[in-house]
Order: C-alpha cells, then sequence, then structure tokens
C-alpha cells in the first residue's frame, strides 16, 4: 500500500510521493516469482491524459519554469484545484513508470500474469490499460483499477472542468501545455477500457493461478427503496 497523501522534498529539490526508503521497501517487496502483483496507491497513479497534462505544467510552474510570479499563481492553483496526484510529482511518477516496466519484462523476476494498480479517491471508476513503448517486449498484462467506493457531486465548474480534461481536445491540450513548461513525456501510455462510472461502486480482483479477472459494481435501489449491488462489469485480466 501506498500512501500518496505527503509528499517528500528531496535535497535538490525534486517533491516525492514517497521517500527513497519506502520506495525501496516496494521494489523489493514486489521482486520474485508472483503469479500477481497488486500495488494500491491511495490516489490514482494514471489520470485522463488532460488532468494528467495540467498537474506535470503546474508541477513545472511551481518549481520556476515560467518564473518566480508564475510560481507563486501556479502554487495557489494547485491548492485550489487539490492537484496532488502522482502527475504532480514527476520523479515518483518516472519511478512508478520504471517498476511497472521492470516487473513486465522480467527485471524484477518472473514476470507476472497480471499487475494491477489500484487507486480511488477521485469520485469515479475506471479501468485502464497500460501500452508500452515498442521493443520493450512485454510479458505482463498492467492495467490501472480505480474504485471510488463514494461518490460526492461534485460542483458544476469542477464538473465542466472535469469534462473538457477528461475529453480528447483537453488531453492534447493538457500534454501540450506541460510540454511547454518543460515537463517530462511519459514513457507509457494508457487508455481506459471501462468506465468511467459516476456512481457509489464497488470492486473486486479475483486470482486462480495464474488467471485474473475484476469486477465492478454499483449500488441501485429496487422499486422499494432498498439497496443492492449491480454488476456493471466484469472483465479478464490474464
Amino acid at each position: 500500500m501506498i500512501d500518496s497523501r505527503s509528499g517528500r522534498v528531496l535535497d535538490e529539490g525534486r517533491r516525492l510521493m514517497v521517500g527513497e526508503a519506502e520506495w525501496q521497501w516496494i521494489t523489493e517487496s514486489v521482486a520474485g516469482d508472483w503469479n500477481h502483483v497488486v500495488l494500491a496507491t491511495s490516489l490514482p497513479l494514471l489520470l485522463p491524459y488532460g488532468i494528467h497534462g495540467l498537474e506535470a505544467w503546474n508541477e513545472a510552474v511551481c518549481g520556476g519554469a515560467w518564473g518566480k510570479r508564475a510560481a507563486r499563481v501556479g502554487e495557489r492553483v494547485r491548492r485550489e484545484l487539490d492537484l496532488e496526484h502522482w502527475a504532480a510529482f514527476g520523479a515518483s511518477f518516472g519511478l512508478f513508470e520504471r517498476l511497472l516496466t521492470g516487473l513486465a519484462t522480467g527485471e524484477q523476476g518472473r514476470p507476472p500474469a497480471s499487475v494491477t494498480v489500484l487507486g480511488g479517491d477521485i469520485h469515479h471508476s475506471y479501468l485502464a490499460a497500460v501500452d508500452f513503448p515498442p521493443g520493450t517486449n512485454p510479458r505482463s498484462s498492467v492495467y490501472q483499477a480505480v474504485c471510488s467506493p463514494i461518490h460526492n457531486m461534485l460542483p458544476e465548474r469542477f464538473r465542466r472542468g472535469q469534462q473538457l480534461t477528461t475529453s480528447r481536445p483537453g488531453g492534447v491540450a493538457g500534454t501540450g501545455i506541460a510540454r511547454l513548461a518543460g515537463a517530462p513525456r511519459t514513457r507509457l501510455r494508457w487508455r481506459i477500457t471501462r468506465g468511467s462510472w459516476f456512481h457509489n461502486m464497488l470492486s473486486a480482483l479475483e486470482f486462480d493461478g495464474r488467471r485474473g479477472r475484476i469486477r465492478f459494481d454499483r449500488t441501485v435501489s429496487d422499486a422499494s427503496g432498498i439497496p443492492h449491488l449491480q454488476s456493471v462489469c466484469e472483465t479478464e485480466l490474464s
């Protein structure tokens, strides 16, 4: 379990999600011969590209890419919009990319049948598949499963912003502004394959040997108003 609520600052000014000793423990814990690897983090690793680009841009600006005045504005934006996900900690995001690549290619031991990153706390749920650069030769299926059990209705201004940043034009714009601020390009690509769902949700992972699958359930109420769970997605991970 990776607690990604408190950033750490290194001597050279880089902000990290977790400290170096903690990250070493994580990488050592997943090395070896596993049928499946599950990495749970309190905030999602892979966001829609518009949001990812916005947070990467903000980190660069807060770090002085556009000058001290812009850095102060960027810090106010970061706090106002809660830009606190992995994308806002580029050094840590890069470490996570290398970890997933190492697991999928066998650098950490026999490649598992599946690698799943779990996340939540963003008021919606989805399943994303990870794509590796050409020539990587991954031998594991890698996914991110995001499930937010309690869906709070977002204020109107946040809903409009989310619609923009999760759209294809929003993704292009977010990636472009991140490049303008000098944010590094991501090594991995990802795509949402199931969802997004904006309901109260529960999700379950099931493993049987090298076989893995995931199920998403949402809450619904019957005619008498009694709530129960209804499956919205079941899919194989390996």
